[in-house]
């Protein structure tokens, strides 16, 4: 096989022997023939490409690079890595076939783990490049977790994202990489900095899903890649933010001042961007909107469940942050208030639609809409109905569900009881957090609850056997020591005349 325009391949930093290279080229096409590497769909036309076309200056490069990793020869892979790209930016290529040549310097500087030639940083800066011309790539992307581990947040913010072009051997750095854009001349690079407030949330409830969540969701909303997004600084709630968690992220728009105008009007998107967070997309009141005496929540997220209607606690509803509604459930029933309804609106005005998926409340006349959604799960219409008071809360619109409940129904499932339980009334509301209020399962259909008194009984009859048995056994067995005690003192006795009770013949060495 022959390079084309022969380019000079002698140049070495390591050496090894031929035998150990001979086995890293065989694990490096073993592991492209199986499809470990990125592009190992091609490989067997590309090798074909080689026999009969020859084989490029960029190409050898990054085979050679491969072969010496493959064989730990760490500094060497990096060498040819480093010439591989630059022999890529010199044909103009992109895209792939960039992202393959960084993903071997990354490769080679990243070397094994506690290894003398292992360099995290460099390698970060090559991979991070690497996924710029490819984002897709699963093998830059584990790639470069693994390099990011065993750096501080410091050392990735200064030494990989704020490194010049010169520092990694006159590589070009990519203008478009994540947050860090390179400004042309005469041009102009712009970062945003956003700060949004979310109410009755500490900074414990902002957990890495959650924040992971957040950041993904203005990304989206923005139109931006994810690395673009960042996190800034996160104020507890004080009096000088109101009470409310102040979360600071940092938005890189790059040259486009578009984008930068839309940034200034983000608080008034359309995109709720607080479903991620706990409580931020709902709060538990009572029926008429105060706050209710919270006891602890149940540890491992349970929550406790009555079957007996007498047992129950105080009743605590859920109202959305957007002032819609608010509502509770039991077993068999949904009770919705819908607090938009006017004071005094007249019922012949007020138009309330119940299908089986679907509800609606709005103004016979104007069209206006109340409140619309589609529901969570199946109601039975002909057994919903509607009241509407001239007070709050309950005296208010007040609307009655009746769940159809087809999975406590069907024989394979009657005992799980939660598989009725709504996690949230519209499907475009949060769900609730499971273990946020009680579970009120007096009302479940005759024939569950049925089943489930029978089932109890059992248990408890089982229960008391067991415990009965178990008192018989403790009865046997203190008769039995009782037995084996006296026998002791008997024998004493008899061998030395003398009775000693049981007690001090236990002491005796």
């Amino acid at each position: 096989m022959r390079a084309l325009n022969e380019p000079d391949l002698t140049r070495k930093v390591e050496k090894v022997s031929g035998a150990t290279l001979s086995e890293a080229a065989f694990q490096v096409i073993k592991r492209a023939g199986k499809g470990g590497a990125p592009e190992s769909a091609n490989y067997h036309d590309r090798y074909f490409d080689w026999l009969t076309l020859g084989l490029p200056m960029a190409e050898a490069r990054l085979e050679r690079s491969q072969i010496y990793g493959a064989a730990n020869c760490f500094l060497q892979a990096a060498e040819d890595g480093a010439a591989g790209v630059r022999a890529v930016l010199a044909s103009g290529g992109a895209g792939p076939a960039l992202a393959r040549a960084y993903r071997c310097l990354g490769a080679g500087l990243l070397a094994a783990p506690k290894h003398p030639d292992r360099r995290p940083k460099e390698a970060a800066v090559a991979l991070l490049k690497a996924l710029d011309q490819d984002p897709d790539c699963e093998e830059s992307k584990r790639l470069l977790e693994e390099a990011v581990q065993e750096l501080t947040k410091e050392a990735y913010d200064e030494d990989v994202f704020e490194q010049g072009s010169d520092a990694d051997g006159n590589l070009r750095h990519p203008e478009t990489l994540g947050f860090v854009d390179r400004p042309r001349q005469g041009g102009t690079i712009y970062r945003v900095e956003l700060a949004m407030a979310f109410a009755r949330v500490t900074t414990k409830d902002l957990t890495a899903a959650v924040r992971q969540a957040l950041r993904k969701a203005v990304a989206e909303e923005l139109g931006l890649p994810l690395p673009r997004v960042t996190f800034g600084r996160v104020s507890n709630p004080s009096p000088a933010s109101g009470g409310f968690l102040v979360v600071r992220m940092e938005v890189a728009p790059g040259p486009d001042k578009g984008l930068v105008a839309r940034l200034r009007r983000f608080p008034g998107a359309d995109a709720p961007l607080l479903e991620a967070v706990p409580y931020a997309s709902y709060r538990l009141v009572r029926s008429d909107g105060s706050e209710p005496d919270r006891t602890d929540k149940h540890p491992f997220c349970m929550s406790r469940v009555y079957y007996d209607s007498s047992e129950k606690p105080e009743e605590v509803w859920a109202e959305m942050a957007d002032g819609s509604c608010r509502w509770r459930q039991t077993g068999s029933e949904i009770k919705v208030c819908c607090l938009r309804v006017p004071t005094g609106f007249r019922a012949r005005d007020l138009a309330v639609t119940f299908e089986p998926y679907f509800l609606r409340v709005s103004h016979k006349g104007t069209g206006e809409i109340f409140l619309e959604g589609a529901l969570e799960r199946g109601i039975v219409p002909e057994d919903c109905v509607w009241t509407l008071g001239d007070g709050t809360g309950e005296e208010g619109t007040m609307l009655y569900l009746q769940k159809m409940n087809l999975e406590v129904l069907q024989k394979q499932v009657h005992w799980m009881h939660s598989e009725m339980w709504w996690p949230r009334l519209f499907r475009h509301h949060p769900e609730i957090a499971w273990d946020d209020y009680e579970k009120d399962y007096s009302d479940l259909p005759e024939q569950v609850l049925a089943k489930h008194r029978i089932t109890e009984a059992i248990k408890e009859e089982e229960r008391l056997l067991e415990a009965a048995e178990k008192s018989e056994r403790e009865v046997l067995q203190e008769r039995d020591d009782l037995r084996k005690r006296t026998r002791q003192e008997r024998i004493h006795h008899l061998r030395t005349g003398k009775f000693v009770p049981w007690v001090e013949l236990q002491r005796e060495p």
